[in-house]
């Protein structure tokens, strides 16, 4: 049904942002998932904002909870949502297979990642997410940039552009040195009295022509 309602096409998918900075993360306040996220944001990209909406993952009150949490983040000012929990039985994640959760996900304005379960774990709710990961820490790791792995990136351009500076400056000085031995340089009185002979060469032709053509009669 979901399916020939395109909520799994591509074309519906909206990027996740490169640099965000608030990731609203709807899990349990009290499994591994939340922590193993927490630690993960910390280590790669400490700068951004983590707020957690806490939910029911399991039980007959979880979907409502995912529901009510998905359309409370899309009243806040959410880069990007992480939807997440830890590994369980197929019962255990009976709750990202309702159609009620996927059809949050496909109407959130705010890009989804779904981090649920293990890697080999795949619900309804990954299949309509913006983007899937493997697991919570996953998600995390899709969510936001390796701030080491920027810093590096900015070490590398910065080296290149200290080398392409001094490449330019080599050949602006080789410029300069030729110019300096040129002749205008090195002989510069010389190349004044030859463009003086030449000047005065230039006037008696001008004043040769003018006696020509205007005073011969």
């Amino acid at each position: 049904k979901l399916h020939k309602a395109v909520y799994f096409d591509e074309e519906h998918k909206k990027p996740i942002p490169k640099f965000p900075k608030r990731i609203g993360v709807i899990t349990s306040p009290e499994g591994a998932a939340i922590q193993d996220i927490i630690a993960t944001k910390k280590k790669l990209f400490p700068i951004v904002e983590l707020v957690v909406l806490p939910v029911n993952v399991q039980g007959e009150h979880s979907v409502p909870s995912i529901v009510r949490a998905i359309e409370q983040a899309n009243r806040h000012d959410f880069d990007t949502i992480i939807l997440a929990r830890g590994g369980g039985s197929i019962e255990d994640l009976a709750s990202f297979n309702d159609e009620r959760v996927a059809m949050a996900i496909f109407h959130s304005q705010i890009p989804i990642i779904t981090g649920i379960g293990h890697e080999t774990d795949t619900t309804i709710s990954d299949l309509v997410a913006d983007l899937r990961a493997p697991t919570p820490t996953g998600a995390v790791q899709y969510a936001v940039p390796s701030l080491e792995e920027l810093l590096r990136q900015i070490n590398a351009y910065e080296n290149e552009l200290i080398r392409l500076s001094r490449l330019q400056l080599m050949k602006k000085n080789e410029k300069l040195e030729r110019l300096k031995q040129s002749r205008a340089f090195t002989y510069p009185l010389q190349l004044i009295r030859e463009k003086e002979q030449q000047i005065d060469f230039l006037s008696d032709q001008l004043s040769n022509y003018i006696h020509r053509h205007f005073y011969k009669k």
